[in-house]
């Protein structure tokens, strides 16, 4: 229990005053006087913390968290909408009598969803960004859903003696080159470009990563849990390397991660020249095993497409 200004905060999240006298306190307080008998008259909304006998974040009953407004600003939690978006998903059931596709259709928090993009700078035209990445992001946004960014840069580990250049330097150049010269190279007003379309936008934070995953020595995962995000929607690249082990490390710290697949490789990228099999509908077997091994390890898939309708659907 705790007292709040000139009510009581009970368990459950509920608010009470404590006398007469203290109701009228609470009306003299304006808009957090109205907050508090809002607060306690919406079921399963309750204050998460308190400082100085005030909330600082309150949490709807899906768990979505709202800071609580300084005095002197308003907030009708009557206003504030729990939307849910019920997106269809695919996965991939990996035992006997199973071996196909499993199909189904998730009612998910929006509060509780972020739309993660992963390596999309670079400014060379790009049909799978601009035709279908762009418009994932611009439904997202409309939808009001969060947006959060990771972009490489070595620039973070460009030392002599790291494995990566040496191991690069032997697996994607000939001549033996190092890797991390490039980014040796950049200085320190490096700032990675972005195609317009997909360019992060205001509060859209964007963290920079030295290796695959962008969750390895970043803030990403203090970000979406300060923020109660529970579903991660991503896209990007690579589904071979920083893709594939972003999305592994989210469900290692037990986020729920749904892949709009079309929003990634295309079919016959990510190959060698022995993986190349244009009779597969992935392109090559190379595109082929990492969507199967994400679909049956990692998440659910859905399409672009499904999404935009999702988002501009919400319930």
């Amino acid at each position: 229990m705790h007292t709040i200004g000139s009510a009581t905060l009970v368990e459950g999240g509920g608010v009470e005053a404590a006398d007469e006298a203290s109701a009228e306190k609470a009306d003299a307080m304006g808009c957090h006087g109205r907050h508090l008998r809002d607060l306690g008259s919406r079921s399963g909304w309750r204050a998460t913390s308190v400082v100085g006998g005030m909330p600082t974040t309150i949490a709807s009953e899906s768990g979505g968290l709202y800071p609580w407004p300084p005095i002197g600003m308003c907030l009708n939690l009557s206003e504030v909408s729990v939307s849910e978006i019920e997106i269809p998903v695919r996965y991939y059931k990996d035992y006997p009598g199973g071996y196909d596709y499993g199909y189904e259709q998730l009612s998910l928090p929006l509060e509780q969803s972020t739309f993660l993009l992963v390596d999309v700078d670079g400014t060379a035209p790009n049909a799978t960004t601009q035709e279908f990445i762009a418009p994932a992001l611009a439904a997202a946004r409309q939808a009001k859903m969060r947006v959060a960014y990771v972009h490489n840069d070595l620039r973070l580990v460009a030392d002599p003696g790291n494995i990566v250049g040496e191991f690069w330097g032997k697996t994607k150049y000939a001549d033996d080159s190092n890797v991390l010269d490039y980014w040796r190279d950049l200085g320190d007003d490096y700032r990675p470009q972005y195609l317009e379309e997909v360019t992060p936008g205001p509060g859209e934070p964007n963290f920079p990563k030295w290796i695959w995953s962008g969750f390895h020595d970043t803030f990403l995962d203090q970000h979406l849990r300060s923020w109660g995000t529970r579903t991660l929607f991503v896209v990007g690249y690579s589904r071979r390397a920083c893709l594939h082990y972003t999305c592994a490390e989210a469900v290692g710290r037990n986020y729920r991660v749904i892949l709009l697949r079309d929003c990634s490789n295309p079919p016959g990228t990510i190959e060698f020249p022995d993986t190349l099999d244009e009779s597969l509908p992935e392109g090559g077997w190379i595109n082929r095993i990492t969507l199967r091994n994400f679909e049956h390890l990692i998440g659910y898939t859905t399409t672009a497409q499904e999404f935009i309708d999702a988002s501009g659907n919400l319930k």
